[in-house]
């Protein structure tokens, strides 16, 4: 058995190279893509994906109609044309009837180009705002994982006097006068929270709250979200900043922000404490260098496979806010907006919400078939032989 104490010195007298970290990460990740491929869930998760994406991309090129353009007037559309059924020639549709494979809806637009272009606007939604949040959320959960337990300077050297930051005085201090708690801090530290304090008195003690107690307070927000149900404060947040889809978009990726951080941030506590960062800490490394070098890439597994499954869900919130008329706005095609605009009409036109409702439960059943995929492959506790 060997003694952790050697393994430490050992680390500490022989530390790996740069060439061998990034051999030691690509062989790991080259494993990981083997066993996701293994996966039969995650195959065919990654297959309704592409299909998605290739749809998206070629939209113009699938698409059969403009799908902001009525029907009405055009040659060979004659009676009534809102809400007609699909017309499919190899169906038995009569052959001087237009093509229409999922029918018009209640404009007399192209449904089945509607629905095309609708993964556009969908897909768009979810993966920039699972990206946005993802950056986000992960480094306020990086930054207060690693600040977690660390200890705090009981004086600071104001200009060659030693200010005591003991008991109530470091928070007599952060009142009133900020700047002092974070003086022997780095210089744009200092900076950023003068002008803070110059311009209104109460940015200034938030930035010092944040740099005395960055856990603390960071994961604090954080619980506070939380504890808002997700769609109603997306709704909360549309209505604030008022309905559209970049609101949508923004709104969606602030839910979802204090997951990856709760994420993030247990990740990091369990990875910081590891013989190899004691090593690279002991070595004088940058705090940046460990954080972002050594801790993230053990760290972002759990990332990328919650990301995965965000992106569904994210396509969810986003329909259901279009639903609810606050996210994009008519006639942009999005199949949550398209569902509302059809509601009424389930009984007597159901080919209306029957499609784009197939296409929302088709885009979420994928990523979260690619999602659990992904949780097994990297998973390294799971014994594959």
């Amino acid at each position: 058995m060997v003694n952790p104490t050697m393994a430490t010195a050992d680390a500490l007298a022989n530390p790996p190279t740069i060439q061998e970290e990034r051999r030691v990460y690509g062989s790991l990740w080259q494993e990981a893509i083997k066993n996701l491929r293994r996966n039969r869930s995650a195959v065919l998760g990654m297959i309704i994906i592409a299909i998605l994406l290739l749809i998206a991309i070629f939209a113009p090129v699938i698409a059969t109609h403009d799908p902001l353009q009525s029907m009405i007037g055009e040659p060979g559309h004659t009676g009534r044309l809102p809400a007609r059924v699909a017309c499919i020639h190899a169906f038995g549709c009569p052959a001087e009837e237009p093509q229409h494979l999922m029918g018009l809806d209640l404009n007399a637009r192209d449904l089945f180009s509607r629905v095309v272009y609708g993964s556009r606007v969908s897909l768009f939604v979810g993966v920039t705002s699972v990206t946005f949040a993802i950056l986000i959320g992960s480094t306020l959960g990086l930054i207060a994982g690693y600040a977690a337990g660390s200890t705090k300077s009981d004086s600071v050297n104001f200009f060659g006097n030693q200010i005591s930051l003991r008991g109530w005085r470091r928070w007599f201090w952060i009142i009133v006068f900020p700047v002092i708690t974070v003086w022997d801090r780095h210089w744009i530290i200092r900076l950023i929270v003068f002008i803070g304090t110059l311009t209104v008195v109460v940015p200034g003690i938030v930035l010092a709250l944040i740099m005395q107690f960055p856990e603390e307070m960071i994961m604090r927000f954080m619980d506070v979200l939380l504890a808002f149900p997700s769609l109603l404060l997306a709704i909360a947040i549309v209505t604030v900043l008022g309905p559209g889809l970049q609101n949508a978009l923004l709104a969606i990726a602030i839910v979802a922000v204090p997951v990856y951080a709760r994420l993030a941030r247990a990740s990091v506590l369990s990875v910081k404490e590891s013989e190899y960062i004691t090593a690279n800490r002991a070595l004088g490394a940058n705090p940046f260098r460990i954080l972002f070098i050594h801790i993230l890439p053990n760290a972002i597994t759990p990332l990328i496979v919650q990301g995965t499954l965000g992106i569904g869900t994210a396509v969810l919130e986003a329909a259901a806010l279009s639903f609810l008329g606050l996210g994009a706005q008519p006639p942009t095609p999005e199949w949550g907006a398209i569902l509302s605009e059809s509601r009424n009409y389930v009984f007597t036109a159901p080919h209306l919400v029957f499609f784009p409702g197939l296409a929302i439960m088709i885009t979420v059943l994928g990523f979260n078939l690619l999602g659990d995929g992904m949780r097994d492959a990297l998973d390294p506790r799971l014994n594959r032989n």
